[in-house]
């Protein structure tokens, strides 16, 4: 018997109000004797759930019983649903973080906190469905970088180095081999943001020196750019990222590291709007001739 089961039932219960205990041998892959096992154990733990016998029956938990979740407002309920539900469109029915087949415990982890959570807060769908985020782009081609991402989420996670090629903005492709640490999202496009390795200094007496090459070594890698990615049987090192601060939050901004590029185009009135869809535009400008004078700023990692 695991705890977490017994969990899940009480959160399928609280949602549903009442159940079979066949439904529930289905759902859990157990035997119904296992059911009520089950229900007799979490009576045990003075959980008042219990099953009515006859036509009509099932496995019922009491009203008025509910999980304590007063330590979050209803506002933040929501919000909490809301993001996990964002997070959902990037889980896979098809690929998986190895690059091979999905056996679809992404996609029921992601739906069972959903369902959990909605029991816990006792919110309806109909509140949440307010907002739905999909990052792919309307290519068809734009959901591959769904599986890249399972890819990347699965290494840092598991905290194994990545091999893969990659064209730089001067239009270079090389092969990389980084330490990830964290997928990012700014602007229109997903980056990987890790440390591009290289031999590690064994005298210690190198190690001041070892901090400032391992800042100079943090890297933004754009994803559409990325090219067979391999994640490594090889682990990230443990020291890796030790006594760097986390300067993400702030690389985007004008006043970062990152410089910008000043761009001042001229396009026609049809395709001004191509350009508004894709960047921040800073400033428009009609001209005699009926085209259009658009500024803009981008990154150069861009």
């Amino acid at each position: 018997m695991h705890t977490d089961q017994l969990f899940e039932l009480v959160y399928i219960l609280l949602e549903k109000k009442k159940v079979t205990a066949g439904e529930m041998a289905r759902h859990f892959g157990v035997s119904a004797r296992t059911v009520y096992r089950w229900v007799e154990a979490l009576n045990m733990a003075d959980v008042p759930v219990y099953a009515e016998k006859g036509e009509g029956g099932g496995i019922r938990i009491a009203e008025n019983y509910a999980i304590d979740k007063a330590v979050l407002t209803e506002r933040e309920k929501l919000d909490v649903l809301a993001g996990i539900r964002t997070l959902s469109t990037l889980s896979l029915e098809n690929a998986s973080g190895s690059g091979g087949k999905n056996d679809g415990t992404e996609n029921s982890s992601i739906q069972s906190a959903i369902t959990k959570i909605q029991s816990l807060f006792r919110t309806g769908a109909e509140k949440t469905d307010w907002i739905q985020v999909d990052f792919a782009p309307w290519n068809p081609k734009g959901a591959e970088v769904r599986t890249l991402f399972a890819q990347l989420k699965n290494a840092i996670l598991s905290q194994r180095q990545i091999q893969f090629d990659y064209f730089s903005s001067a239009g270079k492709c090389g092969t990389r081999t980084v330490q990830p640490q964290k997928l990012i999202f700014r602007g229109q496009a997903w980056y990987l943001y890790g440390l591009s390795s290289q031999n590690e200094p064994e005298n210690p007496a190198d190690k001041e020196k070892s901090l400032a090459d391992k800042k100079n070594r943090m890297r933004f890698f754009k994803l559409n750019r990325m090219r067979n990615i391999t994640v490594l049987n090889v682990p990230v090192l443990p020291d890796a990222f030790e006594g760097l601060s986390d300067e993400t939050a702030g690389t985007y901004d004008e006043t970062g590291e990152i410089p910008f590029v000043r761009l001042t185009l001229k396009v026609s009135k049809s395709a001004a709007y191509r350009i508004m869809d894709e960047y921040s535009v800073e400033s428009i400008e009609d001209t005699e001739d009926g085209a259009k004078i658009i500024t803009l700023s981008l990154p150069e990692i861009y």
